[in-house]
């Protein structure tokens, strides 16, 4: 994908976020069933704590509004989980305050298309993970580029973990993306055209412009995901990692997150 394209839809969503902060935080309180499912896994990667306890040290790349922190600190109350949770979105993050959770602003996509390593900016852990992100990475280039990059912020035998959503795989999703991406396109024509980019054309299979309830200007670039690409993601880090887990979950069906957790070498 043209870097012009990338920068595009990165300032597409970087737009999306800020505007719709308040009402989109407001529908994701809850947490994913598939964060029970990766709890063994965080506990096996913690490590004792030199006074009988067990500490985790934890990177949450794109933490949005701080809920998978809050999930840890109701799930594991006997782990002291430290968490560097990012995201670059001040207005997602605002209303994020959890003990032991340190927040702070990080623009892991435009440090991904700029070709700069997450590891100069965010410490290394005993955990990463990244829920709710990929989808918005342009391009399986850089979506595999993010899998190396979080790997990168894990120690030897720590854990990466993410999730990745295919929502043209819900009948009720797919029909909205049907709707709204043709919408979005004839409204993103000038902006493309004025950047000399050929939208549709840069577009890859599983691309589609979403809307946000009933705002007909708010628009969000997201990629859904299948079983293959889900194999050609994990085939990128072989080498680098084993498979540690890989499940479906979430949404009415149980089926709309693919997660793929890797133990690193």
């Amino acid at each position: 994908m043209d870097p012009r394209t990338v920068d595009m839809l990165r300032r597409l969503n970087d737009d999306f976020y800020r505007r719709c902060a308040p009402s989109f935080s407001n529908t994701r309180q809850a947490p994913w069933e598939g964060w029970r499912a990766c709890l063994p896994l965080l506990r096996e990667a913690s490590r004792d704590d030199g006074a009988g306890g067990r500490k985790l040290e934890l990177i949450d790349v794109a933490c949005g509004n701080g809920r998978f922190e809050a999930f840890l600190a109701d799930e594991l109350p006997d782990v002291d989980v430290r968490a560097t949770a990012v995201d670059d979105c001040d207005e997602l993050m605002a209303g994020a305050h959890v003990p032991g959770a340190t927040f702070k602003r990080f623009d892991a996509l435009e440090s991904l298309a700029a070709g700069c390593a997450w590891r100069e900016e965010l410490p290394v852990a005993d955990v990463a993970v990244s829920f709710g992100f990929l989808h918005h990475i342009p391009s399986r280039a850089l979506r595999e580029r993010a899998l190396a990059e979080l790997l990168d912020l894990v120690r030897p035998g720590g854990v990466a973990i993410v999730s990745l959503w295919c929502f043209l795989e819900d009948e009720r999703l797919a029909r909205r993306a049907e709707r709204s991406h043709p919408a979005a396109l004839a409204a993103l024509a000038s902006e493309a055209q004025a950047c000399d980019i050929d939208l549709a054309s840069e577009l890859e299979p599983g691309d589609r412009f979403l809307g946000w309830q009933d705002a007909g200007d708010l628009w969000r670039y997201c990629h859904s995901f299948d079983d293959t690409q889900a194999d050609e993601l994990a085939a990128a880090v072989r080498g680098r990692a084993d498979e540690a887990a890989r499940f479906r979950s979430d949404g009415k069906s149980g089926r709309l997150n693919i997660y793929l957790a890797f133990r690193k070498h």
